[in-house]
């Protein structure tokens, strides 16, 4: 048996004749022996019929009738004097001949554009169909995308609603996990610095008066020049982990 048009276009090309050779020949074998591309090529003759009868009537522009009568008299002109001499029956022949000689020219040139003209009908449908398709998937995606926004921003607006409520201030120094509550000296800033540095140490909270020590949860919100050696007030809330999410630092005086 033979393959299955790999294009769907071949359908359509051979609905309108435009395949010659051993490609026709091999779609006519293929066609006889498969039933669900026979169908196919039903539906592409019904396509192609459709876009045909569709098509505008195109009406030849005064100018290509006078180009072309005026070929066929040169050709005939030749023959003119033989037919002027020739018998009385013979002269409405000729008459006659000219409308059928005017009509093949003129079908020669309207059946290949017809032919034309169905296959960029067919072609053009063809992307008509590829962008619907391409243009409801963005449209899915962008649905799906606005839905994950709205989504994040009821989380976030649920997370600071609930942070603002835990919102507090406390009183005490930044210092290292290393050092701890012995952080709590102008002294220390220098050694909390290198602890920081060389020991993988993280930055810690040590309560002024309970003396506790916490984690501070956003590293990146302590300002090593400004935030050690010296008592400072806190501003955040606790996480849920129990560090501490610091919202503001600044000097207790």
């Amino acid at each position: 048996m033979n393959a299955h048009p790999t294009r769907e276009e071949d359908f359509d090309l051979y609905a309108l004749g435009a395949l010659e050779g051993e490609e026709k020949q091999a779609l006519d074998r293929h066609f006889a022996e498969c039933g669900a591309c026979a169908q196919k090529l039903a539906e592409a003759r019904t396509r192609v019929a459709m876009f045909i009868l569709a098509a505008p009537t195109v009406e030849p522009s005064p100018e290509v009738k006078q180009r072309l009568l005026a070929q066929i008299r040169t050709g005939e002109q030749s023959t003119a004097s033989a037919l002027v001499r020739a018998a009385a029956p013979r002269a409405p022949r000729a008459a006659e001949e000219q409308p059928r000689t005017f009509a093949g020219w003129w079908t020669a040139i309207l059946a290949p554009a017809a032919v034309a003209l169905a296959l960029i009908s067919v072609f053009l449908w063809r992307q008509n169909v590829q962008l619907d398709r391409q243009l409801a998937e963005q449209r899915a995606a962008l649905v799906q995308q606005q839905s994950q926004i709205e989504a994040t921003q009821k989380a976030l607006a649920v997370y600071n609603g609930e942070a603002q409520a835990r919102t507090a201030v406390w009183t005490g120094w930044i210092s290292d996990n290393h050092c701890g509550a012995r952080g709590m000296a102008a002294a220390h800033k220098e050694c909390a610095m290198k602890c920081i540095k060389e020991m993988n140490s993280y930055w810690v909270f040590v309560d002024s008066k309970s003396k506790s020590v916490v984690k501070i949860h956003n590293q990146n919100g302590v300002n090593p020049e400004t935030s050690l050696g010296a008592e400072m007030k806190v501003t955040g809330w606790m996480m849920d982990d129990g560090s501490l999410q610091v919202s503001n630092i600044s000097a207790s005086r």
